[in-house]
């Protein structure tokens, strides 16, 4: 339809153009009447609408001259007004027009009521309401989840750092380091200092023994003592033997609960928790007290020097006084002197062995316990060396060893043969 309708406009364009090129101008003849005739005044332009005319113009001769602008009338033929083109032309273009058949497609909308309006807009704010509710909820629901999630990670790190822990106490014990020789060389010396020292406490307590007279109540403690160990005793025979008891029992009293922090058991861990830091300390207090002497003790007492020291010493004196030996009357200065020796030692025997990490282990065996060269030492008691043999067992602890890395202390044991018999031992 636009190409027709595009064709008949070029067509009729074309015949415009054609009719004004070929026309001839002449002058519009005029109707005559009278006045025309007599009057030779300037006439006025009069247009014919004659039938018979063909060639219609209007000329003006007050345009001359001929400059001026020609005014134009091209002959339409009266059919032509009403062409079925012109008319098909104006219906193309009417369907055409977008208004024209947007307004024909559908009529136009009618507004809605305003109460429907509102009722949409109350429904539209409802739901972004729960919308907004349900997202709130999530997002709590979120940072809940994620609180938790933290939670449960610092709980895991804790618990690995702690397994962590574990497994290197572990390895170390499966496979225990040599200690440095700064610290082997000092503990080996502790150690036999220590020994030495119980062995002169036992000896003081024997001569107190017989300087009171037999003791009464002193022996009869140590008796029930050494009752477990099938040991009787007596005034008149091994009075040698009576030292070997004595110190067993002795060294029974300090060293027990060694493996505690402060030989307290159940006690907790007092200064430093971290392994290097605590073995520094602990070898740091070894190098405060390894000079003390018993005159600056009894210038200044132990708890001027070491709180931890001066509690050890307390406890030990009391269970060894009440429960060892059942001495309850003040001790003499050279038993005291020889208590503070022993306890001054094995004290440091206890610094020493907390020094290396992991700490130092304490080798101890139980009466009827197979001899083992190895880890024993065996304290031969009079002519006892020939009558033992393989068959040989422990009889009583004398002195207990220690584990030092890939290398063992012996413990120093008192043995006896299976069939052996009870053994009496004099004051």
């Amino acid at each position: 339809m636009i190409q027709e309708h595009q064709r008949e406009g070029e067509e009729e364009s074309n015949t415009e153009s054609t009719a004004t090129t070929t026309h001839k101008h002449n002058p519009t003849p005029l109707h005559p009447t009278p006045e025309s005739t007599a009057s030779t005044a300037p006439k006025k332009p009069h247009r014919s609408n004659g039938p018979d005319d063909t060639d219609l113009s209007v000329s003006c001769n007050l345009c001359r001259p001929s400059s001026c602008d020609k005014i134009t009338i091209v002959p339409v033929d009266s059919a032509a007004k009403f062409s079925p083109a012109i008319f098909k032309s104006f219906f193309s273009s009417i369907r055409k027009s977008p208004r024209s058949s947007t307004s024909s497609a559908s009529p136009a909308p009618v507004p809605a009521p305003a109460a429907n309006r509102e009722e949409e807009w109350k429904l539209a704010v409802a739901e972004l309401s729960h919308k907004l509710l349900m997202a709130s909820r999530r997002r709590d629901e979120a940072v809940l989840e994620v609180s938790r999630l933290k939670t449960s990670m610092s709980d895991l790190e804790k618990k690995l750092s702690n397994l962590e822990t574990y497994c290197h106490s572990l390895r170390s014990s499966l496979n225990p380091s040599p200690p440095p020789p700064t610290v082997v060389e000092p503990f080996l010396r502790a150690v036999s200092e220590a020994r030495a020292a119980v062995k002169h406490l036992s000896r003081s307590v024997a001569a107190q023994l017989r300087q009171s007279g037999g003791g009464g109540k002193v022996l009869d403690r140590i008796a029930g003592n050494l009752q477990p160990y099938e040991v009787k005793l007596s005034l008149t025979k091994n009075p040698k033997s009576l030292l070997y008891y004595l110190e067993a029992l002795l060294n029974r009293a300090f060293y027990e609960d060694m493996e505690a922090p402060g030989f307290e058991r159940g006690g907790c861990e007092a200064g430093e928790l971290d392994p290097v830091q605590k073995s520094e300390a602990n070898r740091m207090a070894y190098e405060a007290l390894k000079g003390l002497t018993w005159e600056e003790v009894l210038n200044k007492g132990t708890r001027h020097y070491s709180e931890g020291f001066s509690r050890f010493c307390d406890r030990k004196m009391s269970e060894i006084a009440s429960s060892t030996l059942g001495w309850n009357k003040s001790w003499p200065e050279g038993l005291l002197q020889a208590f503070f020796g022993g306890a001054k030692w094995v004290w440091l025997v206890h610094l020493l062995s907390r020094s290396v990490h992991p700490a130092v282990g304490v080798l101890r065996v139980e009466k009827g316990r197979r001899f083992e060269g190895e880890f024993m030492e065996d304290v031969v008691v009079g002519g006892d060396r020939g009558r033992r043999g393989a068959a040989s067992e422990v009889r009583i602890m004398v002195a207990p060893g220690f584990y030092l890395g890939e290398s063992v202390v012996k413990c120093r044991v008192l043995c006896g043969s299976q069939s052996s018999v009870v053994r009496e031992i004099g004051a």
